[in-house]
């Protein structure tokens, strides 16, 4: 396999891998989000029954149902926190970033006239900055991986596709 076309091959992969990061971050968003805003929901309804409970006259079950909603806030609270979502979020954004600059960076090598030789060094320069973005990456589970790997198959197919449908100009 020749340098350009070994370039061309790690592109895809480190296109699967932004796609993947990209969906990951909206997914620990979306579940972030979900977490939250019963988190203020609750936490402002006990709040509002607990105000409520300072007056004498409040039947018990009113005091039980500040309770439980109190115990649901803080729950929900926990769970936001143990989980992280908003950190995983952030995380997998910034690989994401990573992985489309250097995605570009390959566009870029892949225009540009390069002897064997010069395609080599940039080959390993390469190598040495996807190992570390990479490494610094979060996890991207299996199923996550093949969905985006589906996505830009499907991608590359309309491409060709409208490539191959196109009117030809004819001189005349």
């Amino acid at each position: 396999m020749n340098n350009r076309r070994l370039i061309q091959e790690w592109l895809l992969g480190v296109r699967i891998m932004s796609i993947a990061h990209e969906r990951l971050s909206e997914r620990y968003s979306r579940r972030h989000l979900h977490l939250g805003w019963p988190t203020i929901i609750f936490t402002a309804a006990a709040s509002t029954t607990i105000l409520v409970n300072l007056s004498n006259n409040v039947p018990n079950l009113v005091r039980y149902i500040a309770c439980c909603l109190g115990f649901i806030a803080v729950t929900f609270a926990s769970l936001q926190t143990f989980f992280g979502f908003s950190s995983l979020s952030q995380k997998h954004k910034t690989a994401r970033d990573r992985f489309s600059n250097l995605r570009r960076e390959m566009e870029t090598i892949l225009t540009k006239q390069s002897s064997e030789k010069e395609l080599e060094v940039l080959i390993e320069k390469i190598r040495e900055k996807w190992s570390i973005i990479q490494a610094d990456s979060p996890n991207v589970p299996q199923a996550i991986h093949d969905s985006a790997r589906a996505k830009l198959i499907e991608e590359l197919k309309k491409r060709v596709a409208q490539k191959c449908n196109k009117p030809k100009i004819q001189s005349t």
